[in-house]
């Protein structure tokens, strides 16, 4: 599959029709990369064609989550539970995507022709491996137990101490 080809199958696609497309490719990626591991050598343009699909999809479903996402910090304890109710709601997506860059990576380890080749698919496979743990975190962070207790409009306290990796910001 070509990148335009790809990208002209999630044009105006729902959310959940690209989790499938994904779900899909990520499938035919990890049984290519099982059948190398295994010692036979997987159809190269296939895989090629289903690692393209697979990087296109997991980019699509993570710019739709970023374009989703509040501009501004939560300001108040009621828009804190709501915003961990709605990172809640997305680590499924989080965890899908971050296993399809693994894949992703296995998948450009096979193909690669050298080491250099590797750096950026392991970079973004740390990457997005790091935001599906930080939003888990943030979850169980939130302290759900005192919903109810705190007033919800009151500022929150600002953060003072290490400021936040912008890496991990964006």
């Amino acid at each position: 599959m070509s990148w335009r080809e790809a990208f002209d199958n999630l044009y105006g696609v729902s959310d959940d029709d690209v989790r499938v497309f994904m779900a899909d490719m990520h499938a035919t990626v990890t049984a290519h990369v099982a059948a190398f591991r295994r010692g036979e050598m997987p159809p190269i343009e296939e895989l090629i064609g289903a690692t393209r699909a697979l990087n296109v999809a997991q980019n699509e479903l993570r710019e739709r989550i970023r374009d989703q996402a509040p501009a501004s910090w939560a300001a108040d304890y009621s828009t804190l539970f709501e915003l961990a109710r709605d990172i809640e709601t997305r680590i499924p997506v989080l965890r899908e995507i971050a296993a399809a860059t693994i894949a992703i990576f296995d998948s450009v380890g096979i193909l690669a022709g050298s080491a250099d080749e590797l750096v950026p698919s392991g970079l973004q496979a740390r990457y997005l491996g790091g935001t599906a743990y930080y939003a888990v975190r943030a979850v169980r962070l939130t302290p759900w137990a005192e919903e109810s207790t705190l007033p919800p409009t009151p500022s929150l306290p600002r953060y003072t101490g290490v400021p936040p990796n912008p890496r991990l910001m964006h």
